[in-house]
């Protein structure tokens, strides 16, 4: 990011998010976001100062039982301290 925070999405079990503030020699706050079903591939970005938007997706079943993937996302605020 911008500040200097780096951002790594990992998965499986669960979506999550990482924080290093040392270039990625520790890594630090890591967060759970989604625990439903999903291949685990994510994608981060910053769209503004501070602003991250994670997109993946997410594994469900229709109406008919056929397992269906959707893409969601979502944004997180990350300040350096």
């Amino acid at each position: 990011m911008a500040s200097g925070v780096l951002v790594c999405a990992y998965g499986r079990p669960g979506n999550w998010l990482a924080f290093s503030l040392d270039d990625g020699r520790s890594w630090v706050g890591h967060t759970c976001f989604y625990g439903g079903r999903s291949t685990g591939y994510m994608v981060p970005e910053e769209v503004a100062p501070n602003r991250v938007l994670v997109v993946w997706d997410q594994i469900r079943y229709d109406d008919t039982g056929t397992e269906v993937a959707g893409e969601v996302g979502t944004w997180f605020t990350i300040r350096r301290r």
